[in-house]
């Protein structure tokens, strides 16, 4: 019974998310490390949503004929697409 609820649990968790993670054994210096692995894995994530930011900026700046990098509006959405896909630091 208690399996069952923890595997709804971790199921219901990846569905929504789309990721699960074990909280208590990435903190567990003891244990096996996969903390490398998950920043490593984290990390290319983030390098392909670079990737895809300058290809959206390739296609805006090719479908625009008049594409001026300093006007109001190419830096307006240059920053909502900024926004959603890059992260902060």
């Amino acid at each position: 019974m208690q399996f069952r609820r923890w595997a709804t649990t971790v199921l219901r968790e990846y569905l929504i998310k789309g990721f699960a993670m074990n909280d208590a054994r990435l903190k567990d210096p003891q244990g096996v490390d996969c903390f490398d692995e998950l920043l490593a894995r984290i990390r290319d994530i983030r390098a392909s949503e670079k990737r895809f930011y300058q290809k959206v900026k390739e296609v805006f700046s090719a479908s625009s004929v008049d594409y001026d990098p300093k006007a109001p509006v190419a830096q307006t959405f240059f920053k909502t697409i900024q926004n959603k896909l890059l992260p902060r630091p």
